[in-house]
């Protein structure tokens, strides 16, 4: 789908479309003003309406990861990080808690402060990608937020508000399972971007139908909340409802849009196929988007690009250059920044940190704003748009792919809470009766 030539912002809201639907959006601002006010926190009215189910039982059809213990994880990394520092050179958590050998030490001495430490790491797995002995610190750091979870050692009060957004995912109210007769391919968008750019996800549908014309959806949380904060019980039985639901109805692949869910799919869902969206595209790119951009070829130009990579998806090279194969088809130039693919930065979201360190969030988002250098960053995480977009402008590269005038012109405005839920229902319902009567 094209988004047209450029109008200016008056002459759209000045129709009588234009009107109505600026009408439309104060009255429901208005309506919605009262219930989402200041005096009660947001989480705690999503609680309400969306109160945390029972832990789904494990069962014997999906195969729940064996994980090692915290020790064995940690007398790994003991001994065999060197302590070289590669690792604690960029990243503000080791910085304050020394590198990954000295943090196993810790946890091997029986200091029972140390499982808490690691909800303030980023969980980015950049440590990682920069070490030079290919160990992954990430295991430990997963491993040490599981262990407080599962002794009470931290509190998990401050992230209240995520486990309740997981909670709404995951509810009735909000999941939808379209999954027609024969399908074996499902559409999973996230939600996320779906509340964000509804369009968006919209047009993207609509092309995939054109690809995959047995194509399925399902609107519904990949529980990586839960995952990384720990919850390893909660994540084992609510993402094992979710793979018994499309395992039971034949579905082998599944499209994803959002970076988490990709990953979580991948590494959990072994016997299905997790596919980016953007690979896709790349390789059936929208027909209508394609023609948009010959067309403006020599009447618009716009200034280039920075691409951030979302840290989950730092080792996957076909995504990255799926992702930027799609920018560069929307007229748009990329000016690579010095920490990209697999060695990209954490946008500051990542591992939930911003509720317990704050500032070690912002150094991320400040990190990353500043190599942008004050270029457009465009990305393809709808989170990482909305954490990163206080420091520098931001845009999501499936924007690009099916808006690409109305994007690069910065008129694409993704929906803010508490209209983001309003929009994931819309899609749920318009789907419903379009597609899944």
């Amino acid at each position: 789908m094209s988004d047209g030539h450029p109008h200016t912002a008056s002459s759209a809201t000045n129709t009588p479309s234009g009107v109505l639907m600026s009408g439309v959006r104060r009255v429901t601002a208005l309506l919605l003003r009262p219930l989402f006010s200041q005096q009660i926190p947001i989480a705690e009215k999503l609680a309400s309406f969306c109160p945390p189910a029972e832990t789904p039982e494990v069962t014997s059809d999906y195969p729940a990861p064996q994980l090692q213990s915290l020790e064995e994880v940690a007398a790994r990394i003991a001994q065999r990080c060197t302590g070289c520092g590669a690792c604690v050179r960029a990243c503000p958590f080791l910085q304050e808690y020394g590198n990954p050998r000295d943090i196993a030490q810790q946890i091997l001495s029986g200091d029972e402060n140390a499982s808490r430490n690691a909800f303030e790491c980023s969980l980015c797995s950049l440590c990682g990608a920069t070490c030079p002995e290919k160990l992954e610190p990430l295991q430990l750091f997963l491993a040490m937020r599981r262990n407080a979870v599962q002794h009470g050692a931290i509190s998990l009060k401050p992230f209240k508000r995520l486990i309740s957004y997981e909670s709404c995912g995951n509810s009735d109210a909000f999941s939808l399972f379209g999954l027609p007769e024969n399908a074996d391919t499902v559409f999973f968008p996230g939600c996320t971007l779906t509340g964000t750019r509804s369009q968006t996800v919209q047009a993207a549908f609509e092309h995939l139908r054109s690809v995959y014309p047995r194509i399925g959806a399902v609107l519904a949380c990949c529980s990586k909340p839960s995952h990384d904060l720990g919850r390893q019980e909660q994540f084992n039985g609510q993402f094992g409802k979710l793979y018994r639901q499309l395992h039971s109805r034949g579905i082998k692949r599944i499209i994803t849009a959002c970076p988490n869910c990709h990953k979580v799919f991948a590494n959990y869902a072994h016997d299905m196929e997790a596919v980016s969206i953007y690979e896709v595209l790349a390789q059936h790119p929208p027909q209508t988007a394609a023609q948009d951009c010959v067309d403006r070829q020599d009447a618009y130009h716009f200034p280039p690009v920075a691409m951030h990579d979302p840290c989950p998806l730092r080792t996957y090279p076909a995504i990255h250059d799926a992702a930027r194969a799609l920018t560069l088809r929307s007229g748009a130039d990329i000016v690579e920044m010095p920490s990209v693919k697999s060695r990209t930065l954490c946008c500051g979201e990542g591992g939930a940190t911003a509720a317990i360190r704050p500032d070690f969030a912002r150094q991320w988002a400040e990190k990353r704003s500043g190599q942008a250098n004050g270029k457009t960053v465009v990305t393809y995480c709808a989170g990482c748009t909305g954490f990163l977009s206080p420091f520098v402008q931001t845009a999501h590269v499936l924007d690009l792919a099916f808006f690409p005038v109305k994007t690069l012109g910065g008129r694409m405005k993704p929906a803010r809470a508490p209209f983001t839920y309003l929009h994931r229902l819309r899609v749920k319902g318009r789907w419903k009766r379009k597609y899944f009567r």
